[in-house]
């Protein structure tokens, strides 16, 4: 009897939002002060819902960026959030949004709007300090991801924030998790040297998998830095904790990789390239440095490249 009743407690409550989500799209059409609360072309918003904001006021968001994050500070009512690929990205473009919580008191829950209706990503968020969160990815329908974040009756007004990324599909549409794991080619290798976020020579000290998030973790003594490591812009200092450990020390560096591609570890000295994702330093490629040695010399006599290759 108890498992029917929380089953209709939750359709009931799933209704209530859907109604909510469709008169405030209609709304919108028809009203053009709705206009200035709408964010375009930015990366990260800012808000709150403390000042005379409504219970039943939904705030419409407009993001167009590859990665940011969205602050609700004291949040009442619900936001919407529409992700959107930067331009010049054609706007019905496919691509996947992982969403990461960064903090949350239980007050606010996440949902996913697709297809006419709802679908719950993170229930009453609730990031404990020093707890890494696992994040929760969805494919884009007509150029975009729209999540609904509403808030809980009753619940403690506390600050909820979230990390957004965005990863450009093919044209089909269709999200491989393997493609993560295949080894970059020499081309690949020159554009990961040139724009990611991470590039050292350095020796791996050990791995440890972590189930929870599915990723492997590569904690990588650096011997020398290709391109300086800059702290994380989207992540306050009192946040870092709760997205990964603190390093050993500065020369130690983790990194992670999805925990399907079975990364091990490996003897010498290797050459690692990893982006910023959702708060993680992300492997992208890692050649060996006698490989990366070959790879450059050969590059950098084509003079093809975006940036001189160094080792």
């Amino acid at each position: 009897m108890a498992l029917c009743c929380k089953y209709l407690h939750h359709s009931w409550r799933l209704s209530t939002v859907n109604a909510v989500v469709f008169f405030v799209i209609l709304a919108s059409l028809a009203a053009t002060t709705a206009s200035q609360n709408v964010i375009t072309q930015e990366c990260d918003w800012t808000g709150s819902g403390s000042s005379g904001a409504s219970d039943r006021e939904v705030t419409p968001i407009y993001l167009r960026c590859t990665q940011g994050r969205v602050n609700w500070k004291l949040p009442r009512g619900a936001i919407r959030v529409v992700l959107r690929l930067p331009s010049p990205v054609s706007s019905v473009a496919p691509f996947r949004a992982c969403v990461r919580p960064l903090k949350g008191g239980g007050g606010a829950t996440i949902w996913l709007e697709k297809g006419g209706s709802l679908k719950k990503m993170f229930r009453e968020v609730r990031v404990q300090k020093g707890s890494p969160q696992s994040y929760k990815c969805a494919q884009s329908q007509n150029g975009q991801v729209v999540l609904f974040v509403d808030t809980v009756a009753g619940a403690p007004e506390r600050d909820l924030s979230f990390l957004y990324h965005l990863e450009q599909l093919p044209l089909n549409g269709v999200y491989n998790p393997e493609n993560e794991c295949k080894p970059c080619t020499m081309e690949e290798m020159a554009k990961a040297f040139c724009t990611s976020d991470f590039v050292a020579r350095a020796q791996i000290v050990r791995t440890y998998q972590n189930n929870v998030l599915q990723q492997t973790t590569l904690l990588v003594q650096v011997t020398k830095f290709l391109r300086s490591l800059q702290d994380d812009p989207t992540l306050s200092d009192e946040e870092i904790e709760n997205v990964i450990p603190a390093p050993l020390d500065e020369n130690k560096v983790r990194l992670v990789i999805g925990q399907h591609c079975g990364a091990r570890q490996g003897e010498g000295e290797f050459v690692f390239m990893a982006r910023r994702k959702l708060g993680d330093l992300t492997l992208t490629c890692a050649p060996t440095l006698d490989e990366w040695i070959r790879v450059s010399r050969k590059l950098n006599r084509k003079d093809s490249t975006e940036c001189i290759l160094t080792v």
